[in-house]
C-alpha cells in the first residue's frame, strides 16, 4: 500500500540510513502513525498551521501566501527534498496509519503546488481513494474545484461543468459535506466557479461574453469580509486576455453596458490597463509565475497599441515601455528550480518570444538583428518544453546545463541578472541522455506518420489547386452516420473513483514517472469531412523539410555547411538557385521586412515563395505603408487573408508565373460574415425578391427571422472581395487622420531599444556556439552577420516551425494573425475504422494557446486535391460563423424546458514556415474534447434518428439559421459531442453551410437545392424545440 501511493507521486521508499537517522533519530518508530508524526515534525510551522487550519474547516481555499514556491522550497532539515516532498510521504504514511482525515488535510494543503508543478492528477486520484475509504471525511472545495480545472485542461468540458455545478450545491448535513463557517466561505466558492465558467467562455472564443461573467465574480471577490486579492487578479487577467481580443465595436458594446469598469476608448488600451491592475493586486503576494503572466499579457495588448499609434515617436516610446515591463517579466522568474515547473517555464519562453518580436517591429536594424538571436534562443527552449512532455517524462522539468546556459545567456544580453542555483553536470548528462532516447522514440515516428519528413522544405506541401474537388452539379453528400464514435484526441479522461481507487490499493505496479504520466487509453475518431471521399487515393508527400548538414553538439539544430552555398537544398533540379548566402544572408524572422523588401525590388524572384499581391509594385510601392502592414501582420491585429489565402505557394519556376497572375474565383477566400449576411438581404429587399413567412410568437426576433428568398435561382450575387481592406479596422478613426497626416514626416534618428556596447557579451555569444557569424569583437557586428542554424534531420526540432496563427472573427469578417512557434507531435493513433475520410488528427501544441496545459488537435488533409490554404482558412470561416449564430440560438433556447447550450469550437489556423520565413505546410487547430462523437445531420439529406434529443436540437438549430439570416443561409452537418444527461452544453465540430443569394460558399454548399432536400427531407415537420423558439417555416415549398 506505502509503495503504490509513493510510487503515484514518482517516490521511493527512503533507504538512506543517515536521512532516517535525521528523521527518526537512533531507532525507526514501529507504527505508521509515530513516523508521521516524525515527518510533520519536518515541516516548517508556517505549513503545519495550514494542515491544522484545513482540518479545522477554517476556510474552503488556501490564503494567497500559500504559495507554490513556498512548498517547493528545500526542507531545512533534509536539504534534498523540497517540502512538497515532504507532504507526498506525510499522506502517504496518513493513509497507512489509517487516519484519513489527516491525508486529506495534508493534500489540500499541497494542492496548489501540485497544480504549479503538473503533478495534481496523482494527487486527485488518491484523493478519490481516501473518499472512497472514508465518505465521512470531508472534501475541501478547492479540491473539487481542481478536480474541475482539470477536466477543463483535458478536455472534458462536459464533466467540468458538471463538477462545479456540483460544488454550488450548498450543504445539506449530511456525513462528508463541507461545512462552511460563515457566508463568505461560500461566496469565495461561488466567485471561483463563476471565474472558472468565464475562463471555459474565454477558451472557447467566446471572449464578449466572458465579460459578464468574469465582472460578476471580481465583485464576489471584493465583497468578502477581506477581499480576495488573488482571486480579483486571476479574473482581472483573463479579462485582460478576453479584452484584448475584442473588436472595436464589440469592446463599445461592452463598454456602454459596464461604463464603470471600462475608461479607455480602445480595447488594447483597456485591456492594458487591466493587466496592470491585475499586477498590482498581486504584488504582494509572491507568485512570480501569476505576476509575470499577468504583466505579458498586459504588455502584449500594449504592443499592438502602439503599433496603431499614428506616429513613429508615440509608437517608439510605447516600444520603451512594452520592453522594459517584458524584462520584468523575465526577471521575474529567478531561479531555476521555479522554472522547473511547466507552466512557469512556458511563460519565460513566451515573454523571451514577445521580446524578440518587439524588438523585430522597431525601425532600428540592430534591434531587429538581435531580435533574430533571441527568437532563436526562445525556439530551442520552447523545443526543450514541447520534447519533455512529448517524452511523457515527469511532470516538472529536468533542464539541462544547455537549456540553463541558454537561459541565463538571454538574461544576459537584456541586462538582467542570471538564475540563482545551478545544474551538477554529471545529473545533467543523465537527464540528457535519457530525453535524448525518449526524442529519437518518438523522431522515429516522422515517415510513420506521414506529416514530417520526406519531401523537402523547397518543394512545399501546399497543392496548387484551390478550389472544390468534385465537379459541379454532382451531388456532393456528406458522409452517411457515423453512429456513436470515439472521443476526440485519444486522451485521458479524469474519473477519478472505482477503477483507480481499487488499483491504488492493490499491489499493481505504476511506472516510474509515477501517475502523473499515466493516461488512459480512448479511442478518438476524426469527424468526417464532407468534401471528402472515402476511395480517395490521391495523398500529399510529407512536407516539413530536413536539413543535410551535419548537427552542431548539444543542439537539436544543426549549423550551415560553409561550403553549401544555397539556403536549402533543392530537390528539383530544374528549379533555378537563385538565392546565394554571400549574396542574401538567411533570415529567420517570419516573413522579414528585408525580404518583403527585396520582393519588390528583385525580378527574380525566389524559388518556392509566395508571391503577394499587396507586396507587388502594382499595388503597395510605399516601404512605409508595406512595413507598417507586416506589423499588423505579427501581434494579432485584423490583416489583409490575401498575403495568407492567396495565391498558393510555387513549387517549381513555371508555377511562378501562374502565381503571379491576378486570382481566379476558387482561389478567393469567401469571408463568409455578419457584414456579408445583412448586405446579401439588403440587395434582395432592395429588388423585392423576398417570400412571405408566416409570423409567429416567439424568442427571436420577428424582423430578423420573417424574410426569405422567392425563388431557388440567384436573385441577387453580392460578393465582398475579401482582399480589400481599406482601412485597419481596430484603428479609431481620430487615429486614422493623424497619421494621414504624419504620412511624410520625416522619422527621427531613434537609439536601438537594447544596448549592445558591452565588450564581454560577443564571448558570450560564441560560446554559446548556436549557429554562424563572422570573427569580431563587436556584438552588433557579430549578430549583424548571425545566421541560425537548421533542424537536424530526424529530430524534435524538425517538428517546431515559426508559424502564423490566424483566427476569425464573424461578427466583422476580420481576421488577425499572430507570429508563434508551433510544434507538431505524433498523429493520433486510431483503430481502423475511426479514422477520418480525408483528414489526419495531431497532437499539436502552440506558443500562444490559450492555456499552456491544454491539449489540442491539429487536422491535416491527406490529399492533394484539398490540401490549400484556402480550403483550410474556409473550413475556419465556417466553424466561427456557425459559431456566431449559435450564440444567438442559445439566447433563444433560455425559456426552453430543457438546461441545455450549444457550442462550436473554435478553430484556427497555423500556417508552418520554412527558416527563411516561406510557406511550407498549413493544419487546423481547435481544442481537444472528450467524449462521444456523434454524427447527427449531414449536408444533404441524412438525420441521426437514433439520437432523438441530438437529431431535434440539431435540425432546430439548422432552421434557426435560416430564420436569422432571413433565409440566405442554413448551417448543416451537424456533429460534436453530446454530454452523459439531457441538459448542459454540446459542443460541435466541422460544420457546413447552404446558401442563397450570395456566392457560393464552398464546393458543398448546395445552396437552395440543399435547403429544399431540408425541408423535403429531412426537417418536414417542425419539432418541440422549434415551436418552443417560435421558429416559422417557409410559406411554399422552394422545390419547384
Amino acid at each position: 500500500m506505502s509503495d503504490n501511493v509513493l510510487k503515484y507521486f514518482g517516490l521511493q521508499p527512503i533507504t538512506d540510513e543517515g536521512i532516517q537517522a535525521v528523521i527518526y533519530g537512533p531507532s525507526v518508530p514501529t507504527t505508521a502513525t509515530e513516523r508521521l508524526q516524525q515527518w510533520l515534525a519536518l515541516l516548517p510551522p508556517t505549513i503545519r498551521k495550514l494542515i491544522d487550519d484545513a482540518g479545522k474547516q477554517k476556510r474552503p481555499f488556501l490564503p494567497p501566501d500559500a504559495t507554490p514556491e513556498m512548498m517547493t522550497a528545500p526542507n531545512d532539515k533534509i536539504s534534498s527534498m523540497n517540502q512538497m516532498e515532504v507532504l507526498y510521504r506525510c499522506i502517504d504514511l496518513a493513509i497507512k496509519a489509517r487516519d484519513f482525515k489527516m491525508a486529506a488535510c495534508i493534500a489540500f494543503t499541497v494542492d496548489r503546488a501540485s497544480y504549479w508543478s503538473g503533478t495534481s492528477k496523482p494527487l486527485l486520484q488518491v484523493v478519490e481513494f481516501i473518499k472512497e475509504k472514508c465518505p465521512e471525511v470531508s472534501i475541501a472545495p478547492q479540491i473539487q474545484v481542481r478536480k474541475a480545472r482539470l477536466l477543463k485542461d483535458e478536455g472534458d468540458l462536459h464533466g467540468a461543468i458538471q463538477v462545479l455545478n456540483q460544488v454550488l450545491i450548498r450543504p445539506q448535513g449530511n456525513p462528508g459535506e463541507w461545512r462552511y463557517a460563515d457566508e463568505d466561505q461560500y461566496v469565495t466558492t461561488k466567485a471561483e466557479v463563476i471565474k472558472i465558467k468565464g475562463n471555459i467562455m474565454h477558451n472557447l472564443g467566446m471572449m464578449k461574453e466572458a465579460v459578464e461573467p468574469l465582472l460578476q465574480s471580481i465583485q464576489l471577490f471584493a465583497s468578502l469580509g477581506e477581499p480576495d486579492d488573488k482571486g480579483i487578479a486571476s479574473c482581472l487577467g483573463l479579462l485582460t486576455r478576453c479584452i484584448g481580443k475584442l473588436s472595436l465595436n464589440d469592446y463599445e458594446q461592452v463598454r456602454q453596458r459596464f461604463p464603470k469598469d471600462f475608461e479607455s476608448h480602445h480595447p488594447c488600451h483597456q485591456s492594458y490597463l487591466t493587466g496592470i491592475e491585475a499586477v498590482r493586486y498581486i504584488q504582494n503576494i509572491h507568485e512570480s509565475l501569476y505576476r509575470s503572466k499577468h504583466q505579458l499579457d498586459a504588455d502584449v495588448s500594449l504592443l499592438k497599441y502602439a503599433i496603431l499609434r499614428p506616429s513613429v515617436q508615440e509608437e517608439y516610446k510605447l516600444f520603451q515601455t512594452v520592453l522594459k515591463e517584458m524584462k520584468s517579466c523575465l526577471s521575474a522568474h529567478k531561479t531555476i528550480s521555479a522554472l522547473r515547473s511547466l507552466e512557469q517555464f512556458h511563460e519565460f519562453v513566451r515573454a523571451l518570444f514577445m521580446i524578440s518580436l518587439t524588438l523585430s517591429l522597431t525601425p532600428i536594424q540592430q534591434d531587429r538583428d538581435l531580435a533574430e538571436y533571441l527568437q532563436q534562443l526562445s525556439m530551442e527552449l520552447y523545443l526543450h518544453l514541447c520534447s519533455h512532455q512529448v517524452a511523457g517524462q515527469a511532470a516538472q522539468l529536468d533542464h539541462t546545463s544547455r537549456t540553463v546556459k541558454i537561459m541565463n545567456l538571454s538574461l544576459t544580453i537584456l541586462d538582467l541578472p542570471e538564475l540563482e542555483g545551478k545544474v551538477e553536470e554529471k545529473e545533467s548528462m543523465d537527464r540528457q541522455q535519457n530525453g535524448e532516447k525518449a526524442k529519437r522514440e518518438d523522431g522515429f515516428q516522422k515517415e510513420k506518420d506521414g506529416f514530417l519528413g520526406g519531401a523537402s522544405s523547397q518543394k512545399g506541401g501546399i497543392s496548387q489547386e484551390g478550389g472544390g474537388s468534385q465537379e459541379g452539379g454532382k451531388s456532393q453528400e456528406r458522409g452517411a452516420s457515423q453512429g456513436r464514435m470515439g472521443s476526440q484526441g485519444g486522451g485521458a479522461s479524469l474519473k477519478l473513483g472505482g477503477d483507480k481507487a481499487q488499483e491504488l490499493d492493490g499491489d499493481r505496479s505504476l511506472t516510474k514517472q509515477g501517475m502523473c504520466s499515466l493516461e488512459r487509453q480512448h479511442e478518438w475518431t476524426e469527424p468526417e469531412a464532407s468534401h471528402c471521399k472515402p476511395n480517395e487515393a490521391e495523398t500529399i508527400p510529407p512536407c516539413l523539410g530536413r536539413a543535410e548538414t551535419e548537427p552542431s553538439m548539444g543542439s537539436s539544430f544543426s549549423t550551415h555547411n560553409p561550403e553549401d552555398t544555397d539556403i536549402l537544398r533543392a530537390t528539383d533540379e530544374s528549379v533555378p538557385k537563385t538565392r546565394r548566402r554571400k549574396e542574401t544572408p538567411l533570415k529567420a524572422w517570419t516573413y522579414s521586412f528585408q525580404q518583403e523588401r527585396t520582393s519588390l525590388g528583385n525580378e527574380e524572384t525566389t524559388q518556392g515563395c509566395y508571391t503577394y499581391p499587396q507586396m507587388t509594385p502594382r499595388r503597395v510601392g510605399d516601404l512605409k505603408k508595406q512595413w507598417q502592414v507586416y506589423k499588423h501582420k505579427c501581434v494579432g491585429l485584423p490583416v489583409d487573408p490575401a498575403f495568407f489565402s492567396s495565391p498558393v505557394p510555387c513549387k517549381s519556376a513555371q508555377d511562378l508565373d501562374e502565381a503571379s497572375s491576378p486570382p481566379t474565383g476558387k482561389d478567393l477566400l469567401v469571408n463568409l460574415s455578419e457584414p456579408y449576411v445583412n448586405q446579401t438581404i439588403e440587395s434582395r429587399e432592395s429588388t423585392g425578391q423576398r417570400k412571405q413567412i408566416t409570423k409567429e410568437n416567439n424568442l427571436v426576433d420577428q424582423d430578423a427571422t420573417t424574410k426569405s428568398s422567392e425563388t431557388s435561382e440567384y436573385v441577387h450575387s453580392v460578393f465582398l472581395h475579401p482582399h480589400d481592406i481599406p482601412n485597419q479596422p481596430m484603428r479609431s478613426e481620430d487615429d486614422r487622420k493623424k497619421r494621414q497626416l504624419n504620412e511624410n514626416t520625416d522619422v527621427p534618428e531613434l537609439q536601438p531599444l537594447v544596448d549592445l556596447s558591452r565588450t564581454t557579451l560577443t564571448d558570450s555569444l560564441v560560446e554559446m556556439d548556436l549557429g554562424e557569424s563572422i570573427t569580431t569583437d563587436d556584438p552588433a557586428e557579430y549578430l549583424s552577420n548571425w545566421r541560425p542554424p537548421l533542424p537536424q534531420p530526424e529530430s524534435h526540432a524538425d517538428k517546431l516551425r515559426r508559424s502564423f496563427l490566424l483566427t476569425y472573427n464573424p461578427a466583422t469578417g476580420d481576421w488577425t494573425a499572430q507570429s508563434t512557434l508551433v510544434y507538431i507531435g505524433k498523429k493520433l493513433d486510431l483503430a481502423e475504422g475511426k479514422r477520418g475520410h480525408c483528414r489526419d488528427a495531431y497532437h499539436v501544441q502552440f506558443l500562444h494557446q490559450d492555456e499552456p496545459r491544454g491539449r489540442y488537435v491539429g487536422k491535416r488533409y491527406r490529399s492533394s486535391r484539398h490540401h490549400s490554404v484556402t480550403r483550410y482558412m474556409q473550413d475556419v470561416v465556417c466553424q466561427m460563423m456557425a459559431g456566431h449564430y449559435v450564440l444567438k440560438f442559445n439566447e433563444a433556447l433560455q425559456n426552453y424546458k430543457r438546461d441545455i447550450q450549444v457550442q462550436f469550437l473554435p478553430a484556427a489556423h497555423l500556417q508552418l514556415l520554412t527558416p527563411d520565413g516561406r510557406l511550407e505546410d498549413c493544419i487546423n487547430v481547435e481544442p481537444y474534447l472528450h467524449g462521444d462523437f456523434i454524427k447527427l445531420t449531414n449536408n444533404l439529406a441524412f438525420s441521426n434518428k437514433r439520437e432523438h434529443r441530438g437529431e431535434e436540437l440539431a435540425t432546430a438549430l439548422t432552421h434557426f439559421s435560416f430564420c436569422e439570416s432571413q433565409g440566405t443561409l442554413m448551417i448543416v452537418d451537424i456533429q460534436g459531442w453530446l454530454g452523459s444527461e439531457d441538459s448542459g452544453v454540446i459542443y460541435l465540430t466541422d460544420p457546413q453551410f447552404h446558401t442563397s443569394g450570395m456566392e457560393k460558399f464552398s464546393p458543398y454548399d448546395h445552396q437552395e437545392k440543399g435547403m429544399d432536400k431540408f425541408w423535403l427531407e429531412v426537417h418536414p415537420v417542425c419539432n418541440d424545440m422549434c415551436k418552443a423558439v417560435g421558429l416559422s417555416r417557409p410559406d411554399q415549398s422552394i422545390s419547384e
